[in-house]
């Protein structure tokens, strides 16, 4: 995922992998059997507008036509700072993010 351009998430179903990507006309995937040390998108009710990577901060940029709810991979070495008015939970590995009134936000992560 780190060396990846575009690429928000991914998630496993039934022997098929589904990609998440942002809304850019060029994208990079590269895939590797190695278990992910960065986060990721894994599904959300809305749109990914942009994803970006630098100095060790993921930014998701999220759009939906409705209050957004989404779910991230969380590695251990990584933090969350969300927008006022998103709500997040911690399950694990999982992230779920609950904005009750926003439609969309900006989720930073931060990684050692």
């Amino acid at each position: 995922m780190k060396q990846s351009q575009g690429v928000a998430g991914f998630t496993h179903d039934n022997n098929v992998t589904y990609i998440t990507l942002d809304r850019k006309k060029e994208h990079r995937v590269i895939l590797s059997h190695q278990k992910p040390t960065t986060p990721y998108l894994i599904d959300a009710n809305g749109w990914v507008e942009k994803v970006t990577y630098k100095l060790n901060k993921y930014h998701f940029l999220l759009q939906a036509n409705m209050p957004l709810e989404a779910n991230f991979y969380l590695p251990s070495n990584c933090t969350v700072v969300v927008e006022k008015g998103i709500k997040t939970k911690k399950d694990g590995e999982k992230l779920s993010i609950l904005a009750h009134r926003k439609q969309g936000g900006n989720i930073v992560f931060t990684c050692q």
